[in-house]
């Protein structure tokens, strides 16, 4: 009896082999979203802890209800340290605070995934989804393989599970990691695995079963004997298989390579709305005047160190334009610009061409959540007392380049940028550009001189670029005024009569403002998308940036480079004291929307809606986010459980529904009639046929049960008798009708009475098949059919 015992755990163990390979095989879809190499740590130890518990659980027996203790007691212990790595006590012990956001991340962990930026790392708890999609798979997936005959396969599941979770929750440009590896190489030869080990892994166990039962079959005296003939057929199929699958992956391999779509894939978290609204923000670029002041003209805002030569701070990217404002994203649509999410340390911008800088900004009297930023963001780094505040809500946009934290910037806020600061074109590469493909909302109808402007700008020039640096040229031949003290009136503003205004009238005059949307402008004429860019250009011989240094420019997509920053601003020179005689010629008005009136100083504080919803209490108890957390499980769960439970709770409430209607009928009869119904019910879920054509004497004597035919002589007597039943008799009969219930049930294993309870033939489920089987069986040949 010890070799069947042997047998046994040999089993064990190549199961268990094979389904740790699987899980650790499918953990590495985990890698894009993560990419750090503490994500194979934390897959390695939870696998192995999770197999232990399934291991122990199998091999001692334990309880069912068991497992999921030993599982939660890993999650509490293991998971605030692993999964929560920068909570952690001496590398990978729990904290407190490790437990909370354990608790915390298991509930709400979900979606802050899909909101934040990948790579996401071990930021904000963001590896808790990962270590439960693993812990659990790998419990109950061996757990099922291990100790259930009819659903082993099932166990496929939990590998299968943290495959799905790698793609739905992943990115859609994949990056693996191992350098120089192609994606659509790797995505292949990671799927052709998986199903290599699975399709391996059913065939062992196939073939075991079959071991088996021929050893079973071929025993004597309990020793078991397989012909040796076998052993080659085995080795046979087994080089069969493996040389389909090689042959079969290799050319779904070249398959998938070749016809690998130039579009990256779509996953869940491209659908998520972003976090941040920028449209519930004024718009930047609106308190520019406000900037050059008297109050604030020479305030220090903050100060810059490390800024290459030359270099801009941005302060928000600006790609769409109604003929009043130009903002932040459309109102009707969503655009590139809009799309903030959360970046958790570092954005992949190394496709990008320009300087590496390393940029410390330290903020002053500069307010606002719009964050001074510079070229294009790779990394982020806070510093000072509000460090874990301003990480908590810092959001960034790739495409514009924009950064904001809903918290708002105050003076000592402190951070420091790995950016990448593009080079800027010189008039022989701008002249040599051509328009780019982005996609930006423009005008249904551009006023009438934008066009004169460019045919008047850009006579004699050829190609797209020619007449862009031809226009570009002519704007930097006007002049500059902010309509302050002492100099030429200058309206504010950037509304379409004003730049109207400013095109049509024979002296260019303005500033940054009007320029950089009248270069807006004049290029999408062009064909070029084009947006505008608010920010400061600080001055050569210092670090601190003051109201004076505001300026906004233009950024124009190429073909060739991408976004390329164009400053049409002119440098300062003085304005001619005589003006053309034609000076006094008016514009025609155009029939747009007058400007809105000038902005305060405070235009750069967000505008929030009325009902938004406000942060919660920095000074809570710690508890009260621990319970939250708790709470916001406990819910999930319940609902998970009422999903399932439900069709269930179904079947059961209509046949108390059903029982209860026929034991209240108002006529006697009819609850006798209703009583051998509900007999007939019963006897039908425990698997008897219906009654057809049947009497009620005819049909209990087909079941052989006494109960079931005294109760079918006591309905024929009250049915039939001439004289009218009394309710005591009727009350009599349910009772024996209820009798029997009990009685059958207490004859029957727990899961009869749950198969019996859960049956859907008695609710017309018997009745409708037997029906469609009769119909098919006395269904008449017709002509083709005889032919």
């Amino acid at each position: 009896m010890k070799k069947p015992h042997v047998l046994q755990r040999r089993d064990v163990v190549a199961n268990t082999l094979f389904f740790v390979a699987l899980m650790l095989l499918a953990a590495v879809s985990l890698w894009p979203i993560y990419q750090q190499v503490h994500i194979f740590v934390l897959a390695a130890v939870t696998i192995t802890l999770g197999a232990g518990i399934a291991l122990l659980g199998a091999l001692t027996k334990l309880p069912t209800w068991l497992t999921p203790l030993l599982a939660a007691l890993v999650y509490a212990v293991v998971g605030g340290g692993m999964a929560v790595p920068t909570y952690a006590v001496a590398t990978y012990l729990p904290s407190l605070s490790g437990l909370r956001e354990l608790v915390l991340g298991t509930g709400l962990g979900w979606k802050r995934l899909l909101t934040v930026d990948a790579p996401v790392g071990t930021y904000q708890g963001l590896m808790v989804p990962a270590f439960v999609v693993l812990l659990l798979g790998t419990v109950l997936g061996l757990s099922a393989v291990l100790r259930s005959r009819r659903f082993a396969a099932a166990g496929v599941l939990g590998p299968l599970a943290v495959y799905a979770f790698g793609i739905v929750f992943g990115v859609s440009n994949v990056h693996a990691p191992v350098d120089g590896i192609d994606p659509s190489w790797w995505l292949a030869g990671q799927s052709f695995a998986c199903i290599a080990l699975v399709v391996s892994w059913m065939l062992w166990r196939a073939r075991r079963r079959h071991d088996v039962a021929t050893a079973v079959v071929t025993s004597d005296e309990n020793s078991l004997v397989v012909a040796a003939s076998a052993v080659w057929p085995r080795i046979r199929a087994a080089l069969v298989a493996g040389l389909v699958l090689l042959v079969g992956g290799s050319v779904a391999g070249v398959g998938v390579h070749l016809v690998a779509p130039a579009t990256a894939r779509q996953v869940l978290r491209d659908s998520i709305q972003p976090p941040f609204n920028p449209r519930d923000y004024a718009s930047p670029l609106s308190s520019f005047r406000s900037y050059l002041s008297d109050e604030v003209i020479n305030e220090p805002l903050f100060t810059v160190k490390g800024l290459p030569a030359e270099g801009r701070i941005r302060i928000a990217t600006l790609d769409y334009y109604d003929g009043v404002l130009y903002r932040v994203g459309s109102p009707t649509a969503e655009t590139e610009a809009s799309d903030f999410s959360r970046v958790p340390f570092r954005v992949d911008e190394s496709a990008r061409e320009g300087e590496e800088a390393s940029v410390t900004i330290t903020i002053a009297g500069y307010r606002g959540v719009w964050m001074p930023t510079v070229g294009w963001l790779s990394e982020v780094t806070f510093a000072g007392s509000r460090a874990a505040a301003l990480n908590e809500s810092f959001f960034y946009n790739a495409s514009g380049g924009t950064a904001v934290v809903t918290s708002g910037l105050k003076e000592g806020d402190s951070y420091t940028l790995n950016a990448v600061v593009p080079d800027i074109l010189s008039e022989v590469e701008l002249a040599k550009v051509t328009p780019g493909g982005a996609r930006i909302e423009t005008l249904d109808e551009m006023p009438s001189v934008i066009g004169s402007t460019v045919k008047d700008w850009s006579a004699g020039e050829d190609t797209p670029g020619q007449k862009l640096s031809a226009v570009l040229a002519q704007l930097r031949e006007g002049y500059i005024s902010h309509g302050g003290t002492n100099e030429i009136y200058s309206r504010p503003g950037h509304a379409l009569d004003r730049i109207v205004q400013f095109l049509d009238e024979p002296l260019l005059l303005g500033d940054a403002e009007q320029y950089a949307v009248a270069m807006s402008l004049l290029a999408q004429e062009l064909g070029y998308p084009s947006r505008v860019v608010f920010g400061f250009l600080p001055n050569a011989e210092g670090e601190t940036v003051r109201g004076s240094n505001v300026t906004a420019w233009t950024e124009i997509n190429t073909r060739e480079h991408g976004w390329v920053a164009v400053d049409a601003t002119p440098e300062w020179r003085k304005i001619p004291e005589e003006k053309p005689k034609d000076l006094e010629k008016v514009s025609q008005p155009l029939s747009v929307p007058p400007p809105p009136p000038p902005e305060s100083d405070e235009a750069i504080v967000p505008y929030r809606p009325e009902g938004e919803m406000r942060d919660p209490d920095p000074d809570a108890p710690e508890w009260v986010g621990i319970l939250l957390g708790i709470l916001a499980v406990a819910g999930w769960v319940v609902l998970v459980i009422g999903v399932i439970v439900a069709p269930f709770a179904i079947i059961l409430l209509a046949k108390l529904f059903r029982r209860r209607r026929r034991y209240q009928a108002l006529e006697p009869l009819d609850r006798v009639t209703g009583g051998w119904r509900e007999v007939v019910d019963l006897a039908i879920d425990h698997g008897a046929d219906s009654v057809g054509t049947q009497t009620r004497v005819e049909y209990a004597e087909s079941l052989d049960e006494p109960r079931i035919l005294a109760l079918a002589y006591g309905a024929d007597r009250m049915v039939f008798s001439p004289e009218p039943v009394v309710p005591e008799s009727v009350d009599h009969y349910w009772t024996e009708v209820t009798d029997l219930r009990k009685n059958w049930s207490d004859t029957m294993t727990r899961r009869q009475k749950w198969k019996s309870a859960l049956s859907l033939r008695s609710l017309g489920w018997a009745r409708a098949t037997r029906a469609v089987a009769v119909r098919i069986e006395r269904r008449e040949p017709d002509e083709d059919d005889l032919d």
